[in-house]
């Protein structure tokens, strides 16, 4: 009798631990990771807090081909910030050799929220120019394609940071740990003139190969609206690489190599900078050595996109877009 009781207390205890076990392994699993996985949300002025004037080069590969060169270069001067894209790739397609250019000049105020951008970007003998100006939470747009002027309003919910920055500075002021999340509001004018929340997540600890060599990075993904990008981050922060849409890698290469490759790449073009009332005038000029366009406004209170057909392809483009817009348009007009 006393066997038969030890033998069904045992058999309890092993019910009992192995219910607990399963118990937390689900609270582990589900409710603990859900918990974790809730976005810490930043504010733009909070990116500034440790952010320094810096450049981040970046060898621009193409279907694993070296193709190219970008930079990023955020800088503070008299109370603001001062961010420019400048890429430069050449790229062969159809048996062409395609060259392409993208310049992009964007102010944001002391606390990091965008105040006006201008973009240039040439794709094939196809050239378009954005001149953005914020007004509270609305984002005025003028932009010229193949000379066709056009005007837009983006309504967005709030004030917004720039889009390309979030990486290179969160990676380097907050802490990277595997199911972490980040959230902060941005817009996205140079790769697809977006805007919205952009969700930061540490995905995984990933071995790359990087100059012939192995590197434990942190896999970051980046999303904003459709646009997913991949970034592989060391420790401390710094990015060795980011994997775009179509294609399109970044790898971190160093300023004399790059400038090496692409000598005029500093050498980019200038935003004219302009006041509200200015914006609206009847007429201006862009201070690009490449694009000296007037441009022929109309009033404010007349916001409509106006659709132009002066693209030299099958499909006209018909509303703002950024480098990844026309680089799909490209793809699409050519295979």
């Amino acid at each position: 009798m006393q066997i038969l009781k030890k033998k069904l207390l045992f058999i309890g205890v092993v019910i009992t631990i192995f219910w607990l076990v399963m118990m937390f392994t689900l609270v582990k699993n589900h409710l603990l990771r859900e918990r974790k996985a809730i976005p810490v949300e930043i504010t733009p002025s909070e990116l500034t807090l440790k952010l320094k004037n810096r450049e981040e080069w970046m060898l621009v590969l193409f279907s694993g081909k070296k193709a190219g060169i970008h930079l990023l270069k955020i800088t503070k001067e008299k109370g603001e910030y001062q961010v420019i894209n400048r890429l430069r790739m050449r790229i062969n397609l159809l048996a062409q050799t395609i060259p392409i250019s993208m310049d992009s000049v964007v102010y944001l105020d002391n606390f990091f929220i965008l105040n006006e951008l201008g973009i240039e970007i040439s794709i094939f003998s196809q050239n378009f120019h954005i001149h953005g100006l914020m007004q509270g939470i609305d984002l005025y747009l003028r932009w010229n394609f193949s000379g066709q002027e056009n005007l837009s309003r983006i309504e967005l919910d709030k004030q917004v940071s720039l889009y390309n920055t979030v990486v290179p500075i969160i990676s380097n002021q907050y802490p990277l740990k595997v199911g972490k999340t980040y959230k902060i509001s941005a817009f996205d004018p140079v790769w697809q003139n977006i805007g919205g929340e952009v969700f930061v997540h540490i995905v995984s600890k990933e071995t790359i190969t990087f100059n012939n060599r192995e590197f434990d990075t942190f896999k970051i993904e980046t999303s904003l609206g459709s646009l997913k990008t991949y970034s592989y981050a060391l420790s401390n922060g710094t990015v060795l690489r980011q994997e775009l849409p179509y294609g399109i890698t970044l790898e971190r290469i160093g300023r004399k190599n790059a400038v090496q490759l692409f000598p005029n790449l500093l050498n980019g073009p200038v935003l004219q900078r302009m006041s509200q009332k200015d914006f609206f005038s009847k007429s201006y000029r862009t201070t690009s050595p490449t694009m000296i366009k007037d441009f022929l406004t109309t009033s404010p209170r007349s916001l409509v996109l106006e659709k132009t057909q002066s693209f030299q392809f099958n499909k006209p483009l018909t509303q703002p877009t950024g480098f990844f817009g026309i680089f799909q348009t490209l793809f699409n007009n050519k295979n």
